[in-house]
């Protein structure tokens, strides 16, 4: 009895097993008539609205960077161009200023020039005028010079004076700087 028993056991766990074979083996063909169902139509169109949505923010992430890089590159823009203008502007002033300090330096050998001759004028009309009074000493020893003659005297000796100033030095002079020699006073 127990092995019929067994017997009959056996043959029902058999029977219940091939029945589960059976309907897996159902459900396997219908999964994979799901899958080629869903292949032929597509994916799932809720896999393919949260994939649009995904690619949706990371094109919000990108244009906001690509927003936030141009405004920066705006920004450096703008400083570089100001930056640039703040350098011309200091350039032509100092252009100006170099073209200031080259007249300037010019214009020092011919005041040194004309301070020179001034000063040779200056020892000739006294020099001159030395020579005047001591003729008109020994000329005229008893009759002294008289004011006129004094004030006529240095006027002569002046007017060379009055033309230094609107003397132009030789560029040949300007050109080369020379030595002050005070050889030429003594």
């Amino acid at each position: 009895m127990k092995s019929n028993r067994n017997l009959l056991q056996m043959r029902q766990q058999s029977t219940a097993l091939q029945q589960d074979l059976a309907r897996l083996a159902t459900a396997q063909q219908t999964y994979q008539a799901k899958l080629a169902e869903r292949d032929a139509l597509g994916e799932n169109p809720r896999e393919e609205l949260l994939r649009a949505q995904a690619g949706q923010d990371i094109i919000k992430v990108t244009l906001k960077r690509r927003k936030t890089l141009k405004d920066q590159a705006e920004s450096v823009k703008k400083r570089y161009e100001q930056q640039d203008e703040k350098n011309q502007r200091q350039l032509v002033t100092k252009k100006k200023s170099i073209k200031d300090k080259r007249t300037e330096k010019e214009q020092v050998p011919a005041d040194f020039d004309k301070d020179e001759a001034f000063g040779l004028l200056r020892d000739e009309g006294r020099f001159t005028e030395r020579i005047t009074r001591i003729t008109a000493a020994v000329v005229l020893p008893i009759l002294p010079m008289l004011p006129v003659q004094l004030l006529l005297t240095s006027l002569l000796t002046d007017i060379p004076y009055m033309t230094v100033a609107t003397d132009n030095v030789d560029p040949e002079q300007v050109a080369k700087p020379r030595k002050w020699s005070s050889e030429l006073i003594r």
